[in-house]
């Protein structure tokens, strides 16, 4: 008899594919491995060819926990990193762009670097350190609210005076962060010292401003899958 897995809370029909632009798809849930064991790759979900995410130093490749229930969302494998490790892309990113994830801040942790990047043209995404600020930045700090410790969802759209940061479905920060694209896209932390100590579930890429109705739709269905605040 042929088993199935089930999860704590079933995902709506909704897939991010029915956004148009998606550029690229992160789903921690589809990665295949030992729990405990390192992740080199990152394969796109979308299928396009040369999006996924590496890491070619097995010191600095973030976890896969499969099984382990602390590095888990939703009872959902998780990448996880330690505070000192990243996976990177090979593109760039431009202006207008929009980051929608299920990410989690632990406790503890120094620093809450989201997203980042490997060089001097810089997009960050950050929870900010426990009791501190989230923050967006694309050449000049966009601070937002407190996000407290636990499994959030972010959403970022990136388009100079119109940008926004959404947490858990609230705007945290309206304004213009800057007009930097993203040179080298790299989760978990940067080239620049600054990491994340936490767990990322799903990050999607859209190369396009979403609207506020597409954010939602996109917010519910990560917080359904990821039991995100």
């Amino acid at each position: 008899m042929r088993r199935t897995r089930s999860w704590a809370n079933p995902v709506s029909a909704f897939a991010p594919t029915q956004i148009s632009n998606l550029f690229a798809w992160y789903d921690a849930s589809s990665l295949v491995g030992a729990d405990g064991s390192r992740i080199a790759s990152w394969p796109d979900k979308t299928g396009v060819g040369g999006n996924a995410l590496t890491q070619g130093v097995g010191t600095a490749q973030p976890w896969l926990y499969t099984s382990t229930a602390s590095r888990q969302m939703n009872g959902r494998p998780t990448a996880y990193a330690d505070g000192s490790d990243t996976i990177a892309a090979s593109y760039a990113l431009s202006q207008p762009v929009t980051y929608v994830c299920a990410a989690a801040n632990m406790a503890g942790a120094a620093n809450g670097r989201v997203m980042d990047t490997l060089n001097a043209t810089r997009q960050l995404i950050d929870f900010g350190a426990p009791a501190a600020t989230s923050q967006i930045y694309a050449g000049t700090v966009q601070a937002g609210a407190v996000t407290p410790v636990g499994s959030h969802t972010m959403a970022v759209v990136f388009n100079g005076a119109s940008s926004v940061l959404h947490v858990d479905g609230v705007n945290a920060a309206i304004g213009s962060p800057g007009a930097n694209g993203n040179g080298q896209l790299t989760l978990f932390g940067s080239g620049q010292g600054t990491y994340l100590t936490g767990m990322i579930g799903e990050f999607l890429i859209y190369n396009r401003a979403l609207t506020a109705p597409e954010i939602s739709q996109l917010e519910s269905y990560l917080r359904s899958k990821w039991a995100t605040t």
